[in-house]
């Protein structure tokens, strides 16, 4: 018995020496350690990197998902409520009158002679809006006035639907903005600076008609569209500032726009450094102008 299994041995390995030292190479039985890369589900799997009959190494996919995901989005900004934008409902633009609004209280008219008075859910003509105090009158042609507080009447409300229009609309403005300047000035603004538009210590200079030619070139070359010379009321005295831990030159802008109700004059702020102008915002919330 021990003869037979000792021939047995003997034949085994000379089966296994034949196969590693005399078989041709491509009639061996490979039996090689998986590459050390392998790890965790793709182990488990028996997911291996194989090579090509040429030799080439087959590479995994590209992750698409996560390049994706790295790319530049656009956020959308914050935008001002309807309590902020009518400084708790203090200041309505005149575009917003004459309109008809419903009395939520009895409101007594005063005539040139005598009074005259319109009971709660009655519909009158709104005037004008004044530190939130609304003048109204019977018919719009009449000359009898009464005054109520903008809460006695459904003003509010009114609004509400074309605020979230304006929202909308705003928010794509930005957004197709964000866009453009992704593809065509993706290092933000900064134009050429007119000869003359800044002082040696970099202070624009104003032009003998108010405005700033320094200003003017940035509205003129597109690097915002809400504001636009021929809108422009007024421009304000260049204040040195500090803004991103450098010093940074503020002028105030007001200007004429387009709101949830109507055309009303609107503040901005041109922020100058290195004599051009970095960014266009709104002061109170820091968003940028479209």
């Amino acid at each position: 018995m021990k003869a037979l299994i000792y021939t047995w041995l003997i034949l085994g390995i000379a089966f296994l020496a034949y196969d590693y030292l005399g078989a041709p190479k491509s009639q061996r039985m490979v039996f090689e350690r998986g590459p050390d890369g392998i790890r965790g589900d793709a182990a488990e799997k028996g997911i291996v990197e194989k090579q090509g009959s040429l030799g080439g190494q087959l590479t995994a996919p590209v992750n698409t998902e996560v390049a994706r995901a790295s790319a530049p989005k656009f956020e959308p900004p914050a935008i001002e409520s309807l309590e902020v934008l009518t400084k708790n409902w203090t200041v309505i633009p005149l575009s917003a009158f004459p309109r008809v609004v419903k009395l939520m209280r009895d409101v007594e008219f005063k005539m040139s002679a005598g009074f005259s008075r319109m009971a709660a859910g009655g519909m009158v003509t709104a005037l004008g809006c004044e530190n939130g105090v609304v003048t109204l009158a019977p018919v719009p042609t009449s000359t009898a006035r009464g005054y109520v507080r903008v809460s006695e009447t459904d003003l509010k409300s009114q609004f509400a639907e074309p605020y979230q229009k304006w929202v909308a609309w705003r928010v794509e403005t930005l957004r197709q903005q964000w866009e453009k300047n992704q593809q065509t000035k993706p290092n933000a603004v900064g134009v050429e600076v007119p000869a003359g538009a800044i002082d040696e210590s970099g202070k624009p200079v104003r032009a003998g008609n108010g405005s700033y030619p320094i200003l003017l070139a940035s509205m003129n070359a597109g690097d915002v569209t809400d504001i636009t010379p021929k809108k422009v009321k007024r421009m304000g005295t260049p204040q040195l500032v500090t803004t991103e831990g450098r010093p940074t030159w503020v002028i105030d802008v007001h200007y004429d726009t387009i709101v949830f109700c109507g055309p009303m004059e609107a503040h901005a702020q041109a922020h100058i450094r290195d004599g051009k102008v970095v960014r266009w915002v709104y002061p109170g919330s820091g968003e940028p102008v479209p």
